[in-house]
């Protein structure tokens, strides 16, 4: 497989404080083990071909837990210096010259069952999302709402209303071919203007209105996004119903 992957963790985790004031959020654990760590074994099984991790926020204890190799797949480290002040748009951008013309963005506190990647790597689109479709109507204030029509996402954002919200978007995202040169073409308009405080999501919307961007069904499969205490405490939860799936898939 020639897909990359790229994890971004360049982030300080601030909702899940005082947890992370010495240890970035990708490296807290869930089970014994280190969030990040779910996410890496998942690209090794269904054999990613690179792993890219842009980091930020104690960005040395990643480099230092990961290594440079990974179950047998290489891994890079882009660093994102203002990494504070600026937010996954331009750790993103960071990551231009080697990210080649096909690769997965994963967020890195997103946990899912391996399938998930494979149906989004397996899929042919230049640009997809990885979408729960079994999430409609009202969702939390914090879900990444999509808007879905005539089998494209035409919308994503939080503050989708209850009748436009078709799904979940996850956190992990597919790009290849000319998907990455619009992508690229945009973060750069961004960075350009200076807009470097948004979320990788608002970069993708650009691109909706002139591009195909697709969903791909999580098919129902577990996931969760890792993003205060609460979600850290549901994730032991999700992590056994994933492992199960997984094993019961084999």
């Amino acid at each position: 497989m020639k897909t990359k992957a790229v994890i971004l963790a360049a982030g300080r985790g601030t909702r899940l404080l005082p947890l992370t004031d010495n240890i970035p959020k990708c490296l807290l654990k869930v089970n014994d083990k280190p969030v990040v760590e779910y996410i890496l074994d998942r690209l090794a099984e269904i054999k990613i071909n690179e792993i890219i991790v842009v980091i930020g926020h104690f960005g040395d204890k990643i480099k230092k837990h990961i290594g440079d190799n990974y179950n047998g797949i290489p891994v890079k480290y882009v660093s994102n210096p203002i990494y504070d002040q600026t937010n996954s748009t331009y750790s993103l951008w960071l990551a231009k010259d080697i990210v080649g013309d096909d690769f997965l963005v994963i967020n890195a506190d997103t946990l899912c069952n391996k399938n998930v990647l494979k149906y989004i790597t397996e899929s042919n689109y230049e640009i997809a999302l990885a979408i729960d479709d079994t999430l409609t109507g009202q969702l939390s204030e914090d879900a990444m709402k999509v808007t879905i029509v005539n089998g494209l996402i035409k919308d994503a954002s939080k503050k989708i209303p209850a009748d436009k919200t078709h799904g979940d978007a996850i956190g992990i995202y597919r790009f290849k071919g000319k998907g990455v040169e619009v992508l690229y073409k945009e973060l750069k308009r961004l960075v350009d203007e200076k807009i470097l405080d948004q979320l990788f999501t608002f970069a993708v919307k650009a691109l909706m209105v002139d591009f195909p961007v697709y969903p791909v069904s999580t098919r129902g499969l577990a996931w969760i996004e890792v993003d205060d205490h609460k979600d850290l405490r549901n994730a032991k939860e999700v992590v056994e119903r994933m492992l199960k799936e997984e094993k019961t898939a084999n």
